[in-house]
């Protein structure tokens, strides 16, 4: 019962800390995004955010997360709009 509580716990930590970091990722290609900056500028902003110490975990630092959360973005905003339209 007790390693079943211990993993549980561990198991909530990791999720809560995969949230946090995918969020600052997301925040970040958002931003650069936003701003009219290239994809390359995202894996230089992720590398002195991790410089400065946050937590931007392990995967998703390349220049594709932000390709494909622009496409992704591109994707909804026309969905609306389609779904407003009609």
């Amino acid at each position: 019962m007790k390693v079943a509580d211990e993993e549980d716990k561990e198991r909530t930590r990791c999720k809560v800390r995969s949230e946090k970091v995918g969020l600052v990722l997301a925040r970040n290609a958002y931003k650069l995004m936003k701003t009219g900056q290239g994809q390359t500028a995202y894996e230089n902003k992720i590398a002195v955010h991790s410089e400065k110490g946050i937590d931007v975990g392990n995967f998703n630092h390349s220049r594709k997360l932000a390709a494909e959360f622009t496409s992704s973005v591109y994707d909804v905003l026309k969905d609306r709009k389609l779904k407003l339209l009609h």
